[in-house]
């Protein structure tokens, strides 16, 4: 059985410091890898005392940077109070800064005194939550880059002229093939990203057997005809 220690940030009295309160949080996470512990845990809280750290990201880069081994858990990241176009890029960043050692929780927000002070109201959290992280799985996995650049594509080069006035059913004349190879494509991107060792894998054999002449002789010349007389004709 594994364990995760919470790196604990509570600030009581402001005039311990935040100089003193995350380097208490530093030293916690590594006295946790020192005594065997998988990970540490990160919180994300704003304006309250309590678990005081308002960029979990931004502190998992620190622990990385005196830690080995550690896994980094952000436990959460709040979605709703992110731009998920900014986050994504975030995470990229924080996971090649952590060696990949970034392990991204999420979550919608636990105070309601916190969310509403930050602009997002507890009450409609939920609703955010959902629609945050659906973007942000789309940002991370590349989908929705690729979706807007093939609608581009779409409209800009392969509806013919006059072809963009709408359907009965709202949908412009020319896009729906479109949309079947968008699809097509979006799956084969998603599955190229997730199958690249393989496929990488596969296309070096076939490069190394291009350059190999063996392979090729052996098809033509199965018996060693050629080789046994010396090259000649």
């Amino acid at each position: 059985m594994d364990f995760n220690h919470f790196l604990s940030s509570y600030y009581p009295d402001p005039e311990y410091g935040g100089r003193r309160l995350y380097a208490d949080m530093v030293e916690q996470a590594v006295a946790a890898e020192r005594l065997g512990y998988r990970g540490v845990t990160l919180p994300e809280h704003h304006l309250i005392n309590v678990l005081l750290t308002p960029s979990p990201l931004l502190m998992a880069v620190k622990v990385a940077g005196v830690t080995e081994r550690l896994e980094l858990v952000t436990s959460v990241v709040v979605l709703p109070l992110h731009d998920m176009r900014i986050l994504a890029g975030e995470i990229v960043q924080a996971d090649i800064l952590t060696d990949g050692r970034l392990v991204v929780g999420v979550g919608r927000g636990a105070f309601a005194y916190e969310m509403a002070r930050m602009g997002s109201p507890i009450e409609s959290s939920k609703e955010k939550f959902d629609e945050s992280l659906d973007v942000l799985i789309a940002l991370l996995t590349g989908a929705l880059t690729l979706l807007s650049m093939l609608k581009v594509w779409t409209t800009g080069f392969w509806l013919p002229p006059g072809s963009e006035t709408s359907t009965p059913t709202g949908e412009p004349g020319g896009l729906r093939g479109a949309y079947v190879g968008i699809g097509f494509l979006v799956i084969t991107a998603l599955f190229i990203g997730l199958a690249a060792e393989p496929i990488y894998d596969i296309a070096f054999h076939a490069g190394e057997q291009l350059t190999d002449p063996t392979a090729y002789i052996e098809a033509v010349d199965p018996h060693g005809l050629v080789a046994s007389r010396g090259g000649s004709g």
